[in-house]
């Protein structure tokens, strides 16, 4: 039985880890140091810092010996080999798309190119990610200060109101935002815990579920959109990995596909069909849904050279870039927008609701 990493573990090991992890391992490689020398010597390192990386280490370094897995049974009831390598030890340890293209470089005879490819992807993810997090800075800043707002007039302004007129003689409309001020934390409470529900139903659902409405979702709806564009861009440097490697077309499409997520088992099924029906490589990728149109002129044109992986990993990293480009866009500036919108709404709403009570204050009081 394979020893796998605990879910707790697996949340300690970031993608800035793996990154560097994989820059470091790729040096030593350049340099001729044998791969499970290097793990040996970082192992020991990473035990005496109680690194996040131990476990994971520990577990590759005994796949490499031959004691995560005993052997496998051969079709005579003896023992089969099983081809050890790092990319085969990583496969499920971390996201498929970096283990294969360490499986590809390693493949290939030239282990720390597939390190660099790994770590060059984890760059884009860890753009991605930043580009994500600066574009959502000014709609979070934007939804706190509507909440501090909400808070200070029903602890400080409400108060002062109600002393001069009950509420219960209050006009509808102040009404309302009194409610919703007294309620403003439970509001908020279940406001988040739905964004948690729904980012964890995403998590599961974007790789793992293939319903038939899901190409209309991967082309039209976010965040369907972006997660498609992403493993589309992972999809091609995958594919140049491994052709670079040696393989033809179909042979990467096939190691792709056995150790992938269902819904990039999907799309590699779709890729084999087309070439099943007569498609040339380039016609059959511009059929999938994750390419989005506009590039797909360039696979055309590129299947058309001698060097078609590096025009693959040109046209991924063009991908991961109208991606950043969409993130700052749409989140950025038009999510910004809105809820600068929504603030404008309710300090409006608030004193139009101020207005209502002094005028509701009988003459002489």
């Amino acid at each position: 039985m394979r020893l796998e990493l605990t879910f707790w573990q697996r949340l300690r090991i970031g993608s800035a880890l793996r990154r560097d992890w994989y820059l470091a391992l790729a040096k030593l490689s350049k340099e001729g140091i044998p791969i499970y020398e290097s793990l040996k010597l970082m192992h020991q390192e990473f035990h005496r810092l109680q690194h996040p990386l131990l476990p994971l280490t520990a577990l590759v370094l005994l796949g490499l010996r031959g004691q995560a897995m005993g052997p496998t049974t051969g079709p005579q009831g003896g023992a089969k080999a099983r081809r050890r390598s790092l990319g085969s030890e990583l496969k499920g340890r971390v996201p498929h798309s970096e283990s294969m293209l360490i499986e590809a470089g390693d493949s290939s005879g030239r282990l720390y190119s597939g390190l660099e490819r790994a770590a060059a992807l984890l760059d884009s993810r860890l753009s991605l990610m930043a580009s994500l997090s600066q574009a959502l800075l000014r709609p979070l800043g934007y939804l706190a200060t509507l909440m501090a707002l909400l808070i200070f007039l029903s602890v400080r302004m409400l108060p002062e109101f109600e002393s001069t007129r009950p509420r219960a003689l209050w006009p509808q409309g102040a009404l309302r935002l009194a409610f919703v001020c007294d309620h403003v934390g439970l509001m908020v409470g279940a406001v988040l815990i739905v964004l948690l529900g729904v980012s964890l139903g995403l998590s599961w659902f974007l790789p793992n579920a293939t319903p038939s409405f899901r190409q209309s979702l991967d082309r039209w709806v976010f965040p369907f959109q972006l997660y498609a564009s992403y493993q589309g861009a992972s999809l091609l440097g995958s594919l140049s990995a491994f052709i670079q490697a040696g393989s033809g077309f179909t042979q990467a499409v096939q190691a792709i596909r056995s150790s992938s997520t269902p819904f990039m088992v999907q799309q590699c099924n779709a890729l084999l069909l087309s070439l099943k029906m007569g498609k040339t490589p380039a016609q059959a990728l511009c059929e999938q849904v994750i390419l989005h149109p506009q590039h797909h002129w360039l696979i055309l044109v590129y299947g058309l050279s001698r060097d078609t992986p590096r025009a693959y990993e040109s046209i991924a990293k063009d991908i991961f870039a109208s991606v950043d480009r969409w993130i700052k866009t749409v989140l950025g500036h038009a999510l910004g927008h809105v809820m600068m919108a929504l603030v404008g709404g309710v300090v409006f709403w608030v004193y139009w609701a101020m207005f209502e009570i002094v005028e509701s204050v009988p003459m002489g009081l």
